[in-house]
Formats: C-alpha cells, structure tokens, sequence
C-alpha cells in the first residue's frame, strides 16, 4: 500500500499489481504475464505475474517500480484535478 492505495500484493504463486491503462495492452505480452481476472471479466489496470516473470531481480524490480509509478501518477493527477475544481457559492 502507498497512500492508502494497493499497489502490489500477492495471490497464490503470482504477484499482482497496477499498471498504466496503456499497459493493460503491452505489458501481458511479457513472459508470465496476464490480465488480473477472478470472475471472467478482466480487471482494467491490473495484472498478475506468474514466478516465472520475476525470476531474476532485474525482472522483480521492474513490476515493483512499475507498479510504484503507476500509483505516483495516479495520486499526481488526483491532486491535479481537485486543484482544477471551481467552488460556486451563493448567498
């Protein structure tokens, strides 16, 4: 958790994380990679890797920090839209 946000946990023999919306596309393409999905309908922006995809600590380290950088976005444009909201009041 970062902030109160899941960013990473565990699920069986796999590890599950957040990604990019983009990188619900490319990054299953990667080995032991696939769509997080419990009930037929894949959830958007997660994924699970199987052992196989982190068996070295390069390849550990690149879904940590993917992970990780998708929750800093995240929180970066939530700042960013609540500072763009406009407050009317009336008398």
């Amino acid at each position: 958790m970062i902030n109160d946000k899941m960013c990473i946990g565990v699920d069986k023999d796999d590890i599950m994380l957040r990604c990019e919306p983009e990188g619900t596309d490319e990054l299953p393409t990667k080995k032991g990679v696939r769509l997080f999905d419990l009930t037929g309908k894949p959830m958007k922006c997660w994924l699970l890797v199987h052992a196989v995809g982190t068996s070295s600590k390069k390849d550990f380290g690149f879904w940590v920090k993917t992970a990780i950088e998708q929750i800093k976005k995240q929180q970066h444009l939530q700042r960013k839209k609540s500072s763009n909201q406009r407050y009317i009041f009336s008398r």
